[in-house]
């Protein structure tokens, strides 16, 4: 027997499998396992273990193993030193403080997510294209060897520094929920998805990475974000940020859009392609008045994720009509007192709609010098 299949039978021990010595392909995944003893097969190539109650697994001596897959137990311990020709490695979701894969160099997939790891070493990995370890304990990772690696996912770890820039094949990069102060992809040409959410970004720059798909860069501390390289975009997430102004005129394929809880006071949606947009949210930009779109009547029906002060509007024309010009500081913060100018900060200008119907004003003794 080479190929032997007992995934999902309710099995608790799998003693006797010794015997079978010309095992090649072993699938025993979903069954009640607590141990599992396969040293003597030694022709095993192939191992689905995954979904049992094994708290170790020794394959030290299964020297031919090209893929095991042992994900979903519960796993302090795993040896694959001896696995040189292991391809493919899934043992996420265990309890796994410590993983040596130093010896796997042909190793192009590594799942190793969702453990308590504190370190991982993939200097020796230079195969890999696939490595996903987020969910864990890293307060560091070396990619920098990893030159062919195309989608790296180390989210929910405690990393305060990524080096992506020998990464040049990178497609997808998701570090969310790091402690990143800073993130440079210029060398990442390739990138279609970036997901760098809740980290402590002040900036990011992303005009080299031409054939992004999906960016989402929410809940960070950027002060600006320029998108005009992105022509291929389709989701953005920038909310959570201190963004003042945005321009996504040169990204006709949007559909979808948040920049809810920022501080923005200019957004400019006139992309040529605002019907692609199906979902579209601005809230919580309390100093946005004048949202610029294609078509004022489809965006008032469709987009209705605003701010009662804001309007949609077609051009600056109809904007600075919305405005009277209030240059007097004094006068401007005397018309704040009153209630009259409903925007509280300072700004040089007060919403027309808010004055025209003043009947009676009384500023005197303010210290203005023009009215």
């Amino acid at each position: 027997v080479t190929n032997l299949d007992v995934s999902s039978k309710n099995i608790a021990d799998l003693t006797g499998i010794e015997g079978f010595i010309a095992l090649t392909d072993l699938d025993c995944n979903s069954n009640q396992l607590t141990g599992l003893d396969l040293s003597n097969n030694i022709a095993l190539t192939e191992l689905f273990c995954n979904d049992n109650l094994l708290t170790s697994l020794d394959v030290s001596n299964n020297t031919e193993l090209t893929s095991l897959v042992c994900k979903s137990n519960q796993l302090t311990s795993l040896d694959v030193s001896n696995s040189i020709l292991l391809n493919i490695l899934e043992c996420n979701s265990n309890i796994l403080t410590s993983l040596d894969v130093s010896n796997n160099a042909a190793l192009t997939y590594l799942s190793c997510q969702n453990n308590q790891l504190t370190s991982l070493d993939v200097s020796d990995n230079n195969a890999l294209l696939t490595l996903t370890c987020q969910n864990n304990q890293l307060t560091n990772l070396d990619v920098s060897n990893n030159n062919a690696l195309s989608t790296l996912s180390c989210s929910d770890n405690q990393l305060t520094n990524l080096d992506v820039n020998n990464n040049l094949a990178l497609t997808e990069l998701f570090c969310a929920a790091n402690q990143l102060t800073s993130l440079d992809v210029s060398n990442n040409t390739e990138l279609t998805s970036l997901v760098c959410k809740s980290n402590q970004l002040t900036s990011l720059d992303v005009s080299n990475s031409i054939l992004l798909n999906i960016l989402e860069c929410n809940s960070n501390i950027l002060t600006s974000l320029d998108v005009s390289n992105n022509a291929a975009l389709t989701y953005l997430s920038c909310q959570n940020n201190q963004l003042t102004s945005l321009d996504l005129s040169q990204n006709p394929a949007l559909t979808r859009f948040f920049c809810n809880n920022n501080q923005l006071t200019s957004l400019d949606v006139r992309n040529g392609n605002n019907t692609n947009i199906t979902t579209f949210n601005a809230t919580t930009n309390p100093d946005l008045t004048c949202i610029f779109v294609d078509d004022i009547s489809y965006s008032t029906i469709n987009w209705t994720d605003i701010d009662p002060a804001s309007t949609f509007l077609e051009d600056e024309t109809e904007c600075d009509a919305l405005f009277t010009a209030i240059p007097d500081s004094n006068f401007e913060q005397a018309l704040i007192d009153l209630g009259i100018d409903t925007n509280p900060t300072i700004d040089g200008q007060v919403l027309t709609a808010d004055i025209e119907g003043v009947t009676n004003l009384d500023v005197s003794s303010k210290n203005i010098a023009d009215l």
